[in-house]
Order: C-alpha cells, then sequence, then structure tokens
C-alpha cells in the first residue's frame, strides 16, 4: 500500500502522510497544535504554522521521552 498525501482544511498543498494526527490537531485559525501523553498527562508542545513543524515537535519530544 502507497501512504497517500492528506490535504487540510484551508491548505493548497498536500500534508505528507507521515504526519501523525493522534498528537496534531488544526486549529479553526489555520494552525496546527501539538500535544502528547507522557505519563498519563498530556503535555502541550505548542501552535505551530505548519503541520510539519508541528510534527517534528512530536518527533523531538518522544525522541526526548524515549532516549532521556
Amino acid at each position: 500500500m502507497r501512504p497517500r498525501p492528506m490535504t487540510g482544511e484551508g491548505l493548497a498543498h498536500a500534508l505528507p502522510s507521515c504526519i501523525n494526527w493522534r498528537w496534531i490537531h488544526q486549529r479553526t485559525d489555520g494552525l496546527f497544535q501539538a500535544h502528547m501523553r507522557r505519563n498519563g498527562r498530556d503535555l502541550e508542545l505548542g501552535v505551530f504554522p505548519s503541520a510539519v513543524e508541528a510534527n517534528a515537535a512530536v518527533v523531538e519530544a518522544l525522541r526526548l521521552q524515549n532516549h532521556g
């Protein structure tokens, strides 16, 4: 199965299929809010202008959690 690009609301371009939408939500103002769960608590990672940047924040937070 080939990964398919996704399109976000109001976006003119496709978003990469590697974006983890479980931890990233598009807000009504078009920005992307990133969060993750750590030790049973929701950790806010910030608001970003693009899904790619929000995804990078999630990946970095997961990397730090797994590798200290």
